[in-house]
């Protein structure tokens, strides 16, 4: 939820049970139980970077590869890594039991990394390793057919970046037999179920994608998957990735990792709150001949904040009219949630009964319900609100969102004072989107003619006709002949984050040579895309944006280096800052 909530509205009927269902009025007040849960939910994170084993000798050491079947890996390999660099490559067995040796010098200290890729009957694969005196330190898999082998430690491999902005293309080989490949680009989503049907390929499927951007894909094998590869291009037709080959002995596994949101069950045995609360009754109108449909309306004792959860409503038959009760569902059909935006000051915040609204987003419910605040306007989370001279005098105003509910629209206000009461509106209402997403706006004011200090309100309006200010931001117009104004940044750049380390707040100063759209990537050292800032189109000029330390969903960050990634237009900046809790 956007805010909180204190009022629960909820539709539908009432009846009597008696050798089977006998619809009838409620009380005009019936009691409920009202109960409300919270839910854990979190995103998936890439396993944590596991050193491997540590070598406590200096000298050759062995490993030895064994088939529990007889007939060798069938396409199994192994590779081996010290202290990340690669030591052995492709270690396999063409045929028989085994045990095959292959073998590499280290040193005392050095961590050992195993990278195993499957092959057929991959659990009849199985290898040690042996220390200098033949002693084993080491196993993987066993001789039991019933346990793989997984790799010893494990290896972190860099993100694949996009490496300019434009059309990305998958290029698909061989036929795939019911294989299926999935794209994200920052972990979004953008080609489902590429495939090929029949032939040898290949078969080519397109992504937009900017610099800086983090693709990765999801394979899933269908029958002879290792006969399945491809390749991902960038837009000038270059090979920058290669999952499996045309050997038929490497089978894909994916490229890099997408995190997937996992949502955990509520204790249903703890609620956080439960009340036993009077609901107002109301006749709606007939459903189907004879059943009514009823609104309820409860009052909470207080106001309730969750970002996520649960509710319910239970009535209590005994201590009311005796009717039991059964939801109704949504009168606009299964599956839609509608945002309803009523005149004055209660809004509700979810409804999934609401003739009078307009669509919001689909939801896998079809229960009828409304969760109302009666606190007027929902607030707009407002990231950046800038104000900039351009070459051409005019003032360019930009401004982005985290989210927005219930915003009919903005207006920019502008006065020669700091005075917001007598500043004049120079715009017309610029439509809100209303979503939880990050959105930019920008507006020009091409009206100012003197020299001084110009200041700058943003409005935002909502449909009940509330509204509220943000600002001001200003800018220092000066028409002296022979002076520019504002001065030009001799290039476009990315500046030094600062303060470095940084506890709470970083500022990520950066310029622009000329007009450019501007976005800001926040990444960890492991290559997930933490925070995203869309900036929009900036004329030329010095700006800084602010980072809280949180991720996409409002999650404080962990003490550690993050990597800041710039994209302005075509060009691609990147610093780097650490962050201590």
């Amino acid at each position: 939820m956007p805010a909180p909530f204190n009022k629960f509205v909820f539709y539908g009927f009432t009846a009597d049970f008696a050798d089977g269902w006998l619809p009838g009025p409620p009380a005009p007040v019936e009691p409920f139980f009202i109960k409300i849960y919270t839910y854990g939910q979190e995103w998936t994170q890439p396993p944590e970077p596991d050193p491997g084993l540590l070598l406590t000798s200096t000298g050759t050491y062995t490993v030895r590869l064994y088939d529990d079947y007889g007939d060798g890996w069938n396409g199994g390999l192994l590779d081996v890594y010290l202290n990340g660099t690669l030591v052995l490559n492709d270690c396999t067995m063409t045929g028989g039991a085994g045990p095959v040796d292959y073998t590499f010098p280290a040193t005392a200290g050095d961590y050992l990394i195993t990278v195993y890729t499957a092959g057929n009957w991959a659990y009849e694969n199985w290898y040690q390793i042996l220390d200098p005196a033949l002693a084993v330190i080491a196993q993987d898999g066993d001789d039991t057919q019933t346990a793989p082998p997984t790799g010893i430690g494990y290896l972190a491999e860099p993100p694949l970046l996009a490496p300019s902005t434009g059309t990305h293309t998958v290029r698909l080989y061989d036929s795939w037999n019911g294989g299926l490949l999935d794209v994200y680009v920052n972990n979004v989503q953008v080609l489902d179920n590429c495939t090929v049907a029949s032939g040898a390929g290949p078969v080519d499927y397109t992504f937009p994608a900017n610099a800086g951007d983090v693709i990765a894909t999801v394979y899933t094998p269908g029958s002879y998957p290792s006969e399945n590869w491809y390749e991902i291009l960038d837009p000038e037709n270059n090979v920058i990735a290669q999952d499996g080959d045309n050997t038929q002995t490497v089978v894909p596994t994916g490229i890099g990792f997408v995190s997937v949101l996992v949502v955990s069950e509520p204790d249903w045995d703890n609620p956080v709150y439960a009340w036993t609360l009077n609901a107002a009754t109301t006749e709606v109108g007939l459903a189907w001949d004879p059943w009514y449909t009823y609104k309820f309306e409860v009052e909470l004792p207080i106001d309730v904040g969750m970002a996520d959860g649960w509710i319910s409503a239970q009535i209590d038959a005994p201590n009311g009219s005796g009717k039991y009760f059964l939801w109704q569902e949504s009168e606009t059909g299964d599956d839609v949630c509608y945002q309803y935006q009523p005149p004055g000051k209660g809004n509700p915040l979810l409804a999934m009964v609401s003739p009078l609204g307009a669509p919001k987003v689909q939801l896998p419910t079809d229960m009828g319900f409304e969760l109302w605040n009666d606190g007027g306007t929902v607030p707009v989370e407002l990231s950046s609100f800038t104000a900039a001279l351009t070459a051409g005098d005019d003032v360019s105003l930009c401004w982005v969102t985290q989210s927005e509910t219930n915003v009919q629209g903005y207006r920019i206000l502008r006065n020669t004072a700091d005075h917001a009461e007598s500043a004049t509106l120079i715009s017309p209402l610029i439509d809100g989107t209303n979503t939880p997403e990050q959105h930019s706006y920008s507006f020009t004011d091409a009206e100012i003619f003197e020299p001084g200090t110009y200041y700058y309100w943003l409005q935002n309006v909502d449909f009940g006709g509330d509204e509220q200010l943000h600002g001001p931001v200003s800018v220092n117009f000066d028409d002296t002949p022979g002076e520019i104004t504002p001065e030009i940044p001799a290039v476009t750049q990315l500046s030094d984050i600062y303060p470095n380390p940084f506890h709470l707040h970083a500022v990520v100063p950066f310029s622009l040579k000329e007009n450019a759209r501007v976005q800001i990537r926040i990444y960890n050292t492991r290559g997930q895309l933490l925070r995203h800032f869309d900036l929009a189109e900036k004329a030329a000029g010095a700006y800084q944006t602010d980072w809280d330390g949180k991720d996409i969903n409002g999650h404080d960050c962990g003490s550690g280096i993050y990597h800041f990634v710039m994209q302005a237009g075509a060009q691609t900046f990147q610093r780097k800052a650490v962050l201590l809790k």
